[in-house]
């Protein structure tokens, strides 16, 4: 299941996460039982609702893949306020305040999130896992590695 998690955290989906596995299998059952009844194969029925199935995980695959490359153009911006925060001595929590003010407005909720529970005083690896997972990007991994280095590191 772990490739299905990925997929819906790369869609944007993985707040949806139960809602959409009952779509999922109220498409299979559907089809199946559909076409169960106008054909009388049900084993024609099983491999057609497993193509239903494939039919819609690739479509939020697509959608993933346009989501990814909508956030791609952002980071450039992002990992460039965060190299000249860190020659400059800003604080974390400053950068984090300058991005939900002043960064990329997609990215914006985002980081505000982060700063917030940054700020909280929650665990910095369970607040940057759940910013990865609500960006689901690589790019969003690797500032969550930088900000883990950074803070390890000094």
């Amino acid at each position: 299941m772990k490739f299905y998690r990925e997929l819906l955290e790369a869609a944007g989906l993985s707040e949806n996460r139960k809602e959409l596995s009952v779509g999922l299998a109220l498409i299979a059952l559907t089809g199946f039982l559909a076409l169960t009844l106008a054909t009388g194969i049900p084993a024609l029925a099983g491999c057609v609702s497993v193509m239903l199935v494939a039919a819609a995980l690739e479509v939020i695959r697509v959608l993933a893949s346009a989501r990814a490359q909508k956030f791609d153009a952002l980071w450039p911006q992002v990992f460039d306020s965060f190299q000249n925060a860190s020659q400059s001595s800003i604080s974390l929590l400053e950068q984090l305040e300058y991005l939900s003010l002043s960064g990329p407005i997609r990215l914006r909720p985002h980081f505000a999130r982060l700063r917030y529970e940054l700020e909280r005083g929650d665990d910095p690896q369970v607040a940057l896992g759940v910013f990865r997972a609500a960006i689901g990007s690589r790019h969003a991994d690797f500032l969550a590695l930088l900000i883990e280095l950074s803070s390890e590191l000094g």
